[in-house]
Order: C-alpha cells, then structure tokens, then sequence
C-alpha cells in the first residue's frame, strides 16, 4: 500500500508514489495522455486513445484541456463548450466530470499494481485554477479514485519539493530565494518561494489561464490562424474540429517544437488538401511575431510575481 500523487496536466497525466518512482503507463513511459476516446461500443483512455486523435478526433475528448477550461483551442476543436460522443450506438453528452473519472480510474489501477494498493492520493491541480473547475475534478476523483483523496496547489507542491531535496545544505542564518516558472499546455505561473535551514514560505504565486495567451495552446492557436494565411492555392481551410483542422493544429505544435533548436523549421501535414499533403514552413522570426500576445502576457505574469515577492531584478 502507498500513498500516491497525481498531477492531471492538459496534455499529460503522471502519477507518482511518496518515494518519488514514476508509475508507469501500459507501454512502459513516465506519463499517460489525458484522453478519453470513444468509438463503438469502446473506451479508449490515456495512450490507448492517441490514435483515436488523428482517426477519430470528434469522438475524443482532451479531459486535461476541458478541465483547463481551455478556450484559446475552442475555436479549433469540436464540440463546443461540450462533450459529446457516437457511443454504444447512439450520440451522447458526457460531462467532465465523467471522463476525469475514466482517465483517474486507470491512472489508479496502474498505480495500484505497481504498489500492490493505494491508500491516499493527492490530486495537483493548477494554481489558476477556481473553485468549479476542482468540484468537476472532485466529483470524477469520487467516482474514478479508491481511497482518500485532498486537492493540493501546485505552488504548494513546489515549495515542499525543493525544500526536501535541495534547500537542505542552507547554512544557519542563510536565506535563498527561488522563482518557478511553469508553461504548461493551457496555463502559466510563477511562484516566488523563500527558503531557510528548517523554513520555508511562498511569496508570491501568480497564474494566468489560456484567456490570458498563457500556454503553449495559445501558441499553437495563433500559430493556425497564421498558417491558415499560407496555405497554397487550390488548398481549402480546413474546418475547426475536424479531421483535417486536428491534423493543422498538430503540425502547429511540431513547428512550434522544431523552433527550439532551429531557426526555420519545415513539416508536412499530410492529406490537408483533397489526397494532398501540404508541406508548411514557419520561421522563428515569423513565431515570434505571431506569438506577441502570449509572450506580453508571461511577461506581465513574471512582472506581477516579482513585484508581489518585492523582487528588484537587475
């Protein structure tokens, strides 16, 4: 038996025990997507549903980005403010708090067998998270989760780790000063944290959700629109939520990703056009522009951050 931490992040659910070991998931890697894909009389969850994305997107909810509230995709994904799946032969709504059951109960049971049994688990959530979307996370923790279970903030789960394994060679009278920063799939934060020998205290803890340009997501999103300008002649602009508008978004992240090490980054998307794939090419120049009003928003973020720990930075 031991007691667990889960972290439900938009893209990726990892789960951990008290000793820090990594649960892994059915094929063997440190995280699970946070899916849930229906097809059939079927349900899909974690990494059994990545192949549903691309082949069935309409029937596959990203549980991670919905609790996020994540309405700088909406406009690209399907579904609207709701969930709705072909499934067990006819439509259905299904809520939120339904599908974070799904993804939760196999999250546990991987972590059941991997510790022959769970006593407690602490759920991370967000720190720009509000109070209805942790009640839609408790209502699925309820159902999908055996055990005890409390809600802790992920600027409190920061502080607590650093202060166990790297604050403990402060010297008596010494004082260290930390900032996290964290860019998540649907948010951001910083938090300003103050560590003493037996002490620690969070100063400031600033967040922003996608309405403010935060995340990656909101990138990818601003990264479509513009991509939706290139497109070559004779190549229609793919519906949002469908399959081919799914597969633009995806390319979206992989320039995104390729931009990191390089200053031109090429992909294809394949069958974008009618049995046509369509090669795209982004600059970093180009993502830097196009990505202006996320990047404003970080920088209000950290300017907020350290003006509430009285940080003056050179």
């Amino acid at each position: 038996m031991a007691c667990i931490g889960i972290d439900l992040g938009a893209a990726k659910t990892m789960v951990v025990g008290e000793s820090g070991e990594i649960v892994r998931n059915e094929l063997g890697g440190h995280s699970s997507a946070s899916l849930v894909g229906f097809s059939g009389d079927e349900r899909a969850v974690g990494e059994a549903a990545v192949a549903t994305l691309s082949t069935n997107a309409k029937n596959t909810a990203r549980i991670g980005e919905r609790l996020a509230g994540n309405t700088a995709l909406q406009a690209h994904r399907s579904g609207g403010a709701g969930f709705s799946a072909f499934y067990a032969g006819q439509e259905q709504n299904i809520a939120d708090d339904a599908l974070a059951a799904s993804l939760l109960r196999s999250v546990g049971e991987l972590a059941r067998k991997t510790f022959k049994g769970v006593q407690a688990t602490a759920l991370v959530v967000p720190c720009s998270w509000g109070e209805a979307q942790i009640a839609t996370l408790a209502r699925g923790a309820a159902a999908g989760l055996e055990g005890g279970v409390e809600f802790v903030k992920a600027d409190s789960c920061l502080r607590l780790a650093y202060e166990k394994r790297h604050a403990t060679n402060l010297e008596k009278g010494e004082t260290r000063v930390v900032a996290f920063v964290d860019v998540g799939r649907c948010s951001a934060s910083c938090v300003v944290c103050s560590f003493a020998p037996g002490a620690s205290t969070v100063l400031a803890s600033e967040a922003l959700s996608d309405k403010s340009f935060a995340g990656t997501a909101a990138i990818d999103a601003l990264v479509y629109d513009h991509l939706l300008t290139k497109l070559p002649q004779g190549v229609a602009k793919p519906a949002p939520g469908s399959k081919k508008g799914t597969r633009l978004l995806n390319a979206c992240e992989r320039l995104r990703v390729l931009l990191s090490t390089m200053e031109v980054a090429k992909t294809t998307c394949e069958n974008l056009g009618e049995e046509r794939d369509v090669p795209l090419e982004l600059s970093r120049k180009e993502l830097e522009d196009v990505a202006a009003p996320a990047l404003q928003g970080l920088a209000h973020l950290l300017e907020r951050a350290k003006g509430g720990a009285g940080m003056v930075v050179d």
